[in-house]
């Protein structure tokens, strides 16, 4: 089973508005871009996120593996605190 789009787009609407640094973090820790200035959730897979990401001269597109795979809105918020957490 996975997130529905209903779900999905309630997660990124989530991290998007409320927690903007945790999204920059993932793509400057977990991908590991120090590059990059600002980051926006644009999609949500079992095993990764999907970020739009500006740096100082360029935008791009960056897939951010997941540690575990996320099924339910129980696994999203469970794995983004914990890579959240783990970037500090």
């Amino acid at each position: 089973m996975m997130l529905n789009p209903e779900e999905v787009a309630s997660v990124i609407e989530h991290m998007n508005a409320d927690h903007a640094d945790a999204v920059r973090s993932y793509a400057t820790v977990h991908a590991g871009r120090p590059d990059v200035v600002a980051a926006r959730l644009t999609g949500i897979e079992r095993d990764a996120l999907i970020l739009e990401c500006s740096g100082v001269e360029q935008r791009f597109e960056l897939e951010v593996r997941l540690p575990e795979p996320i099924e339910t809105l129980r696994d999203a918020r469970r794995v983004l605190i914990k890579m959240a957490r783990s970037a500090r």
